[in-house]
């Protein structure tokens, strides 16, 4: 027989034996003494300690020019897992804005206009948990897609990573906005399209196991989202706007934004589409002369 033993150390492993049986060796004609030695328990020249090995049923090892196992290979398997990974695509991420939903305002879900200097609170429904369950060659496998980082792209060449998705805040009245973890504050006014993209880890585990990272980092990315950036200015007026809706300040002063525009022009080229307009590249519905007089802080 063959003793196959550990290459790190002396113990042996098991055995092979006739036919190219995998086995277990067992030693004959052993005797345990008290103190835990063995002694040959043999008498004469042929029946001194042996060595046999025991086949396991289970197990062979065939010659090197056998076709040997028609099972699935390791490869095979994590590749059928892999795939299985990469079919699983998240779908689209929405991108919020909580700022201008404050109790008592009247203002509607998703209104775009918020000011200049002021924390505005971003978060994102990512839609998750992305998850799939299926019978492969490993056995009952599952997978699933967990998101490990949120990047915001604010329109105006700034992004933030965070590893976090943020959550709404509501803002009451008289009360300024507060910073959160997933706030930012824009520095210039204009008309702006932000994004979220959210990078996922992909993991799975085997009929109940542990769970396995892998190396597929599939990611999403948002619709884009309008951000209106206004900011304040105070003059001196006289007579009121009821007596003419034009003068300075008034709704229907041509100097100034129009917040209900529906196709508001970018303060900067769409980061994605190249757009200079909010709904499309040619400025249909566009009403707005400039968003604040002559653009003063361009």
């Amino acid at each position: 027989m063959t003793v196959i033993r550990s290459k790190s150390d002396s113990r042996i492993l098991g055995c092979v034996g006739k036919g190219g049986k995998i086995g277990n060796v067992k030693l004959n004609n052993l005797i345990v003494r008290d103190d835990g030695t063995y002694i040959d328990g043999g008498f004469g020249k042929y029946s001194r300690t042996s060595e046999t090995c025991v086949p396991e049923d289970t197990r062979t090892f065939t010659s090197a020019d056998s076709p040997g196992p028609t099972g699935p290979t390791y490869e095979e398997v994590m590749e059928e897992i892999r795939h299985a990974a990469e079919s699983l695509e998240p779908g689209k991420p929405t991108l919020h804005q909580s700022y201008n939903n404050p109790a008592g305002t009247g203002r509607a879900e998703g209104d775009p206009n918020v000011y200049k200097g002021d924390q505005i609170n971003f978060y994102v429904d990512d839609g998750g948990p992305y998850r799939l369950e299926a019978d492969m060659l490993a056995g009952h496998v599952e997978i699933e897609l967990m998101p490990s980082s949120y990047v915001i792209e604010y329109g105006n060449g700034d992004t933030d990573t965070n590893y976090t998705a943020g959550k709404p805040v509501t803002t009451y009245p008289r009360e300024r906005p507060r910073q959160t973890d997933t706030s930012y504050a824009y520095q210039r006014s204009g008309n702006f399209h932000a994004y979220a993209t959210v990078h996922y880890t992909a993991r799975f585990r085997v009929d109940g196991g542990p769970w396995q990272m892998m190396e597929v980092t599939p990611q999403a990315t948002s619709d884009p989202l309008l951000v209106r950036v206004w900011w304040v200015d105070v003059g001196r007026v006289g007579g009121t706007c009821d007596e003419d809706d034009t003068r300075w300040g008034c709704k229907n002063d041509p100097t100034m934004g129009k917040k209900d525009n529906p196709n508001p022009r970018l303060r900067k080229a769409d980061i994605r589409t190249g757009q200079r307009w909010h709904l499309n590249d040619n400025g249909d519905g566009d009403t707005e002369y400039s968003l604040h007089r002559d653009w003063p802080d361009m």
